[in-house]
C-alpha cells in the first residue's frame, strides 16, 4: 500500500465515525447497529458487551424506549494504524454532550471518553466496526448513559448507573451512591411508567418491568413484557379510541433493600369528557421493585381503586 491508499482508508474511518455520530444523535439509533460487522462487538472497558448485530440493535432500541433525548457524539484526535487494505485499529476521543429531554438544554459536557476500535472492509465495500471499547475518562458528576451492553436478560450490562463505562477500579461502588438517588431513580421509573402509559405506549410501559414482571388489579393481571402490553393493549384507549387521560403519582413511600425495593403511592387519574375534565380515580398502587442492569424495574405493580369513577376503559370500567 502507498501513502494514497492509506489516505483514502483514514477518509472512510472518519466518515464511519461521523456517521456513527450522526445516527445515534439525529434519533437514527436503530440504524448503528449496520455500522458494525455481522459478528461485531460494542463493548465497555468495565466489561459488559453486547456482540452481534443484534445485540446491539437491542441495546439501541432499549435506549430509545428511555424516552427523549437530545445528545451531540464529537469525535476528534484519530490516531489511525492501517494494518493492510482491509484491516486497520484506531482510537479516537469523544466529547459528549447529552441530557434527556427537548433541547435547548444546558451546554456543559457530560463525559470524554476514549474509544479503542478495530476496523474491516467488508465485501460490499464499506468499512465497519469489528470492534469498539469505550473508556470513560471525565464524567460530569451524576451523569448517566441510558446505553445498555449486555444480553437480553440484563445480566452484566449496569449501563444505567452513575458508573456506567467508567474505568474500574479496586474497589466495589453501588452505581448509585446513596438510598436518596436509589430513591430518586425509582421515582423515574414511576414518572416513565405515567407518561409512557398517558402516550398510549404500551411497549414503553412493558419495558419497564422484569421478565417476569406482574401488573395486576380487580379487572385483569398479566405476568411478563409482552402479556403487559398486549393486556394495556386490550383494556387503555389510546388516542382517537377514546377519552385520553392523565395519571399522577404522589405520597410515596419507597424502601430499599439493597437489589430491591417497595413503594406504596397514591394516584389520580384525570380524564376528558364532555364537561370537561373530570377525576375518575383515586387509589394505591403497590409497587415492588428490582434493579437489573443498574436500573429500577417493577417486579410487580398492583392497582387498588380506592375511590373509583367511570374510567371509560375499553373493558367497560
Amino acid at each position: 500500500m502507498n501513502r494514497h491508499d492509506e489516505l483514502m482508508i483514514r477518509l472512510e474511518i472518519e466518515s464511519l465515525n461521523a456517521e456513527f455520530a450522526y445516527l445515534i444523535d439525529h434519533d437514527r439509533s436503530d440504524e448503528v447497529a449496520d455500522l458494525f460487522t455481522e459478528d461485531g462487538v460494542y463493548r465497555r472497558s468495565t466489561g459488559e458487551a453486547s456482540s452481534g448485530r443484534e445485540a446491539i440493535r437491542r441495546s439501541y432500541k432499549i435506549r430509545a424506549d428511555q424516552g427523549p433525548r437530545t445528545a451531540r457524539h464529537i469525535f476528534t484526535n484519530l490516531r489511525l494504524t492501517v494494518e493492510n487494505e482491509r484491516l486497520a485499529r484506531g482510537t479516537v476521543i469523544l466529547t459528549l454532550f447529552a441530557n434527556d429531554g427537548t433541547p435547548p438544554l444546558p451546554a456543559d459536557p457530560m463525559l470524554v471518553a476514549d474509544y479503542d476500535d478495530i476496523y474491516v472492509l467488508c465485501d460490499d465495500g464499506r468499512w465497519r466496526y469489528k470492534e469498539r471499547t469505550v473508556t470513560w475518562l471525565f464524567r460530569r458528576p451524576g451523569a448517566r448513559s441510558p446505553l445498555q451492553l449486555g444480553d437480553a436478560s440484563g445480566k452484566g450490562r449496569p449501563g444505567y448507573g452513575d458508573d456506567a463505562g467508567s474505568v474500574a477500579t479496586g474497589g466495589s461502588k453501588s452505581p448509585l451512591s446513596s438510598v436518596a438517588e436509589e430513591k430518586d431513580a425509582i421515582r423515574e421509573t414511576m414518572a416513565r411508567y405515567c407518561q409512557a402509559l398517558d402516550a398510549g405506549e404500551f411497549d414503553r410501559v412493558a419495558a419497564l418491568f422484569t421478565e417476569e414482571g406482574e401488573w395486576t388489579t380487580d379487572y385483569d393481571s398479566a405476568v411478563g413484557p409482552a402479556a403487559i402490553e398486549a393486556m394495556l393493549t386490550r383494556n387503555v384507549p389510546r388516542k382517537g379510541e377514546g377519552p385520553q387521560r392523565k395519571h399522577y403519582v404522589a405520597n410515596s413511600v419507597i424502601d430499599v433493600n439493597g437489589e430491591e425495593a417497595n413503594a406504596v403511592s397514591n394516584y389520580l387519574i384525570i380524564r376528558e369528557s364532555e364537561n370537561g375534565l373530570i377525576p375518575v380515580m383515586c387509589g394505591t398502587y403497590k409497587d415492588r421493585f428490582r434493579k437489573q442492569g443498574g436500573r429500577w424495574l417493577f417486579a410487580r405493580k398492583e392497582l387498588i381503586h380506592d375511590i373509583a369513577g367511570d374510567m371509560a376503559l375499553k373493558n367497560g370500567k
